[in-house]
């Protein structure tokens, strides 16, 4: 006969974590619970008051007590069994709550990984408290995709999670525990309160293009747009519609934009409604011709192409033929060289077409190596408003973050690079991580 003198005794039983487990038979519904809490009690931390009465109310059934009985456990000592505990109810803070806090916790990273300390501001952090429960971690695993890594915080073991602050994540963390009994810091629920009013009224809020004016945008960049690109206009609509991602831009005139695409390329109205910074163009598809064309219609310039050592002279004389369809070789400028050892006639080419020019603000092309960021041109102060990797391998870490905030960066190649630093970029991606994608026209 088998003695059983606590509940988590009884609970060994059924999971067979004890000897005697033969011909006792586990309601397939409870299976998962007994093994989960037995495993718990081997480890030797005690119940808590749910789980205690979870437990005690499943054995307390004939299907289980008869089976006791069976065993040789006389009702009134399996009854006194289920009353007694071997140790004492565990407590747990069942307190929710969301507040703001001045900085995370520091934690051990991975190789890859960030510290919050490495994102350079002073804006407070978003610190969610609960116990666990698989629901609400499904809500912050969610809310996690949307941040960039270094954004959220969570120390194994414990029951606090932090996010960065930010508009959208206040948006998200509040709308999704707002009715599941947190207790929410009155200064987030009044900042959310009014980005609910925003999101429901956006036509008032969000920088567009209505009946030809630009609408709900900064000053600054208001000056700035007209001054690049000229009123809204049929003209230049498209332009604007390339430009979205960079400013925000999310009303346009449907109607103006479609019109103004039938007098594009089909390559141009590809990229201007792409939905992310980084497109790959495959040689099989497109040639330089297209991708020059597009630029132009969008007017893209300054123009910045990666070659590769593997392919410099050939990337360069396609690309090179194509360009000066638009711009005078005064204004293109090739900043590295190729040894003679390796290919003499790279350097002949830049020679013969008199592409050995400085780069000033005037230039419109400027070609570097994947494998070096030419220090003349860090001391131009020159800066692409398009980037053309002519082919999508590594390049130079420097190089990477230097064009880490490039709002258009074209691969062209049969297949994007894994190894691309600038689609972390947050800047780049404006906080969406289906931004930071490589897409394919």
């Amino acid at each position: 006969m088998i003695t059983v003198y606590t509940i988590e005794d009884c609970v060994e039983v059924v999971s067979g974590l004890n000897k005697d487990r033969s011909e006792f038979k586990v309601d397939s519904a409870d299976t998962t619970v007994f093994k989960s809490i037995a495993k718990q009690i081997s480890r030797e931390v005690a119940l808590t008051d749910r789980q205690y009465l979870l437990v005690r109310r499943k054995l307390d059934r004939d299907y289980y007590r008869q089976q006791f009985a069976k065993k040789g456990v006389a009702s009134e000592q399996y009854a006194q069994a289920l009353e007694n505990l071997r140790m004492a109810i565990r407590e747990v803070n069942r307190d929710k709550s969301i507040s703001l806090v001045e900085a995370p916790p520091k934690r051990n990273i991975s190789f890859f990984g960030k510290n919050p300390s490495d994102v350079n501001d002073t804006l407070p952090w978003i610190e969610l408290s609960f116990p666990w429960t698989s629901s609400l971690l499904v809500i912050i695993e969610k809310i996690q995709k949307q941040v960039p890594r270094e954004c959220y915080v969570h120390l194994d073991g414990t029951r606090e999670h932090y996010f960065r602050f930010d508009e959208t994540v206040v948006y998200s963390i509040v709308s999704e525990f707002i009715n599941k009994e947190f207790d929410i810091d009155q200064e987030l629920l009044d900042f959310y309160r009014e980005l609910d009013h925003v999101y429901n009224n956006l036509e008032s809020y969000v920088p567009g293009i209505v009946d030809g004016q630009l609408v709900n945008f900064n000053q600054e960049t208001e000056n700035y747009l007209v001054n690049k690109l000229g009123e809204p206009t049929l003209d230049n609509i498209v332009q604007y519609q390339d430009r979205s991602l960079l400013f925000n831009i999310q009303m346009i005139d449907q109607s103006l934009l479609d019109q103004a695409y039938c007098d594009v390329s089909s390559l141009t109205r590809r990229v201007a409604s792409r939905n992310t910074s980084q497109v790959l163009l495959k040689p099989d598809d497109w040639n330089f011709e297209d991708i020059l064309q597009t630029l132009n219609e969008l007017n893209r310039t300054p123009t910045l192409i990666v070659l590769t050592a593997d392919q410099a002279l050939k990337r360069l004389r396609a690309s090179h033929q194509a360009a000066k369809k638009y711009v005078d070789n005064s204004e293109i400028s090739v900043l590295f060289r190729m040894s003679n050892d390796v290919d003499p006639d790279f350097n002949k080419y830049i020679v013969a077409n008199n592409l050995n020019n400085p780069v000033t603000e005037g230039t419109k092309v400027v070609y570097i190596c994947n494998d070096k960021l030419p220090k003349p041109l860090l001391k131009s102060g020159w800066e692409p408003d398009v980037v053309i990797r002519s082919t999508s391998v590594r390049m130079q870490t420097k190089l990477e973050h230097w064009l880490s905030n490039a709002d258009l960066v074209v691969h062209y190649d049969s297949t994007a690079t894994p190894w691309n630093t600038t689609l972390s970029s947050f800047l780049a991606t404006k906080g969406r991580p289906s931004v930071r994608k490589v897409t394919t026209i």
